[in-house]
């Protein structure tokens, strides 16, 4: 994931953001990008903010969240639950399930479709087609 998109799903929290990447040597030098955040993203820096992140620190910072996303039978991932049905998942379990960038447009956009084979199922034996 790219530094930009963690910023964008984590709320901009960049003090966490900064301070999870000093707790370990590897991500130390990450650090600054989020200190430094509002000026890359005033000079549009794209090779910072499209730097792509260490899936170790993406993956302890999407842990962390108090966020999640919710996995709906229909085949689409929501960041609101649409039935009493849906799944509620952290944003590390709708990672792994799904991957980055379905948690990324989930987070951005309010839903990404991931099945739409399910969706399809669904409506069928809803009798919607």
């Amino acid at each position: 994931m790219k530094l930009w998109q963690l910023v964008t799903i984590t709320e901009g929290n960049l003090h966490r953001l900064a301070a999870l990447a000093e707790t370990q040597q590897e991500w130390r030098g990450i650090a600054p990008l989020f200190n430094r955040f509002d000026v890359l993203v005033e000079t549009q820096d794209r090779a910072a903010l499209d730097a792509e992140l260490p899936a170790s620190f993406l993956r302890q910072a999407l842990a962390e969240s108090t966020k999640c996303l919710f996995n709906s039978k229909d085949g689409w991932l929501r960041s609101w639950p649409m039935s009493p049905r849906d799944e509620s998942l952290s944003l590390l379990d709708s990672l792994d399930r799904f991957g980055e960038n379905a948690v990324f447009t989930a987070v951005d956009t309010g839903v990404s479709e991931i099945c739409r084979e399910c969706r399809d199922t669904d409506s069928k034996s809803a009798g919607l087609e």
